[in-house]
């Protein structure tokens, strides 16, 4: 059989695709280690949820446009209202410092469902 070679520009959005990937990963781990380190190393917390931003940003400024439809998007934030309103058996789940990193990202997220689930995760929060 012959097999048609893969043309470069298609290695190339393979390689892209492929740095992106390791991006998101890296972002998506240095946020969840500025979680670990809240209570610990503030300072240093904060340095990796910069790093963190600053990578979410360069993916954000550089990647192609999203190819899902606003009724994808729409139907994605219908499934999250579902999930923050039903009230299942709760689960010790995350420490403070897990939590309150995840409150961070949710408010940096913007939508009208992440801010809701923030709020009520900040009310479980104890206070300083």
């Amino acid at each position: 059989m012959n097999e048609t070679p893969a043309r470069a520009d298609d290695i190339r959005d393979q390689h892209i695709a492929d740095l992106r990937a390791a991006l998101q990963l890296a972002a998506r781990l240095l946020a969840f280690s500025a979680g670990r380190e809240a209570d610990a190393d503030p300072k240093q917390a904060a340095r990796l949820m910069r790093t963190a931003d600053d990578l979410t940003d360069v993916l954000n400024r550089t990647g192609p446009l999203s190819a899902r439809s606003a009724v994808d998007q729409r139907m994605d934030e219908t499934q999250l209202w579902r999930q923050i309103e039903d009230q299942g058996e709760r689960q010790p789940l995350l420490t403070l410092g897990e939590a309150q990193a995840v409150v961070q990202l949710l408010r940096r997220e913007g939508s009208d469902a992440a801010d809701e689930l923030a709020t009520r995760l900040t009310r479980r929060l104890p206070t300083e």
